[in-house]
């Protein structure tokens, strides 16, 4: 069985619970988002969401990923 979710080293934290978010796809429209680790915790349970691109950019917030520039890339790359 294909398992649609996708855990990254580098993840956002849920604002309504702390928990890890996970990386998922919508089994109806194959849209991905990013939904709380805890949604199927029976005692924790935590139904937070947020779409692809919101996730994106807490976890470029959160963990201060920094883009390298054109000019610093080749230099970067070699």
């Amino acid at each position: 069985m294909i398992s649609n979710e996708f855990v990254i080293q580098r993840h956002a934290t849920c604002p309504k619970c702390r928990g890890r978010m996970l990386l998922r796809i919508n089994s109806r429209t194959n849209v991905a988002f990013y939904g709380c680790e805890k949604f199927y915790d029976r005692e924790n349970h935590c139904a937070y969401t947020e779409d692809f691109l919101s996730g994106w950019y807490r976890i470029i917030e959160e963990n201060s990923i920094k883009s390298v520039g054109e000019e610093q890339q080749e230099d970067w790359l070699f």
